[in-house]
């Protein structure tokens, strides 16, 4: 039985600040045992894809491959089931200074992230992750 689903393993991206093209803020998910913060979107970027590679949810469909050290961040707490993680309600109720979006990535093709986010009630799919800053602008 999967630990992890996509209708309730989404990332609720809460933008408390946004200066030039930087942007900062923190992320809740049932997936996460307490929200991390971002101080940049790389930032962000690396701590979420963090969480789906701990967590093999979704499953990266090609083996990564790195001429640094690998990036492992000590603020972010995974959860082993969404069971054990931040409570579905707690999330809800955060909302991004700036701006606040749901993501959803459903499938991790091509080294790169495949979902949809939503924002003000709208449904707007991606197909990578480029795609995905272009859609949230920032």
């Amino acid at each position: 039985m999967n630990k992890f689903n996509h209708a309730s393993s989404y990332f609720r991206i809460c933008i408390d600040k946004i200066e030039d093209i930087n942007a900062s803020g923190k992320v809740y998910s049932q997936r996460l045992l307490k929200p991390f913060s971002f101080y940049d979107i790389k930032d962000l970027i690396m701590k979420i894809e963090f969480v789906l590679d701990k967590q093999n949810f979704p499953r990266a469909y090609e083996q990564k491959r790195s001429f640094n050290e690998l990036f492992i961040p000590t603020d972010i707490l995974v959860a082993d089931c969404l069971a054990n993680g931040t409570d579905k309600t707690f999330i809800s109720n955060q909302k991004g200074k700036e701006a606040t979006f749901d993501l959803y990535v459903i499938t991790r093709r091509n080294t790169t992230w495949q979902g949809y986010i939503i924002n003000n009630g709208k449904k707007i799919e991606f197909n990578s992750v480029l795609e995905l800053l272009r859609i949230i602008k920032i």
